[in-house]
């Protein structure tokens, strides 16, 4: 099954060069944020696993949709 990962980076290697390592590893690159050090990626849990061994990979979570609630309407 594949999911959509946020991989963080430490800041230690190039961005360029972790994201290479993370397309060896079998992630499908959908986003590279350079200013956050972050990529977002589709892939496995086993590419994932491969990637939180890569050097400059601080964290590699699950992509989840955050809700934010409208402001209520004043009503109350």
């Amino acid at each position: 099954m594949s999911n959509t990962w946020v991989i963080t980076l430490s800041g230690s290697r190039p961005i360029e060069l972790v994201v290479e390592d993370a397309k060896q590893a079998g992630l499908t690159i959908r986003r590279v944020l350079h200013e956050i050090g972050t990529i977002v990626g589709d892939g496995s849990e086993e590419i994932a696993s491969r990637i939180r061994n890569t050097k400059g990979v601080a964290d590699v979570s699950i992509d989840r949709p955050i809700g934010i609630v409208p402001p209520a309407s004043g009503n109350e």
